[in-house]
């Protein structure tokens, strides 16, 4: 039976952590733009830096391991259509608004779809399981780019109730320019509360059974390695594979319903503006 740690002790030890990642990619940027960094200024990167406004159509295909016992693998694919302008961006399951921007930074609110979640039909091992219901986050988010490098951090409460979790995200990365081709190599972090852990991946008494043991989960600070690589190139559009292993917390590892540590998954998008 997993036991939640002093959530107090425990959370800010793991919040610390996430805190000390961010203001590590910040002192990293400050110590590169004091290097004598030559900025590129083909006209290639102008035009992938600017943000042309109006509604955009497209299509995306995605594929992620699932860690959970039984469960297939899930693969997706479905059309794309959203809108965007200088500050409001809406594709599908995020809408964002900027609030602030400043030099090389920026702050948005953001309003998601969280697809986390599971049916207990799912596979056999979940039988017995109550499901574990998507939800809808709010959140905020601050970014910084400079000299082809750029950091996130982003803050998720979900609002529907499902778990009433808390999540935090934070990401590096630096971009590559190859003639039209863009290739982001990135770095991230991201944090789970209590709650968020003890809803997917906790076991309720009344759904114990043999070789299923009640736990209670606790926070998870999990790790993950991205690479992003992006064309204006075809059908006058914009196209963008995603590729990303994630590292799963130990809280995770030894819920009961869970087979796996790790996930490995891809998204491919192209849109094209009307």
């Amino acid at each position: 039976m997993l036991k939640g740690k002093p959530a107090i002790a425990a959370s800010a030890g793991h919040f610390a952590l996430v805190i000390f990642f961010v203001l590590f990619s910040i002192s990293s940027f400050a110590a590169a733009e004091n290097e004598n960094i030559h900025e590129s200024t083909s006209s290639n990167q102008k035009t992938e830096r600017k943000h042309q406004s109006g509604f955009f159509y497209g299509a995306m295909l995605g594929y992620k391991t699932e860690i959970y016992k039984g469960v297939e693998n899930d693969f997706i694919a479905f059309p794309v259509v959203g809108y965007r302008s200088d500050r409001f961006n809406f594709l599908g399951p995020l809408v964002s608004y900027r609030l602030l921007e400043k030099e090389s930074v920026e702050v948005s609110s953001i309003l998601r779809y969280n697809f986390a979640g599971y049916d207990s039909s799912d596979s056999q091992s979940l039988d017995g399981m109550q499901d574990r219901e998507a939800s809808l986050d709010i959140g905020l988010g601050l970014s910084y780019k400079k000299h082809h490098w750029s950091a996130k951090l982003e803050a998720f409460h979900d609002v529907l109730g499902r778990s009433n979790g808390f999540e935090l995200k934070s990401s590096l990365g630096k971009t590559y320019y190859f003639g039209p081709i863009f290739i982001e190599p990135n770095l991230g972090l991201s944090y789970w509360d209590n709650q968020y852990v003890d809803y997917y991946f906790g076991v309720e008494e009344n759904e114990a059974l043999a070789g299923r043991n009640a736990c209670q989960g606790r926070y998870a600070l999990n790790k993950n390695i991205g690479l992003n690589i992006s064309t204006p190139i075809f059908f006058g559009g914009f196209t963008r594979l995603s590729l990303e292993h994630s590292w799963y917390d130990d809280s995770i590892e030894k819920s009961p319903i869970t087979e796996s540590d790790k996930s490995f998954g891809f998204r491919l998008t192209f849109s094209r503006f009307f």
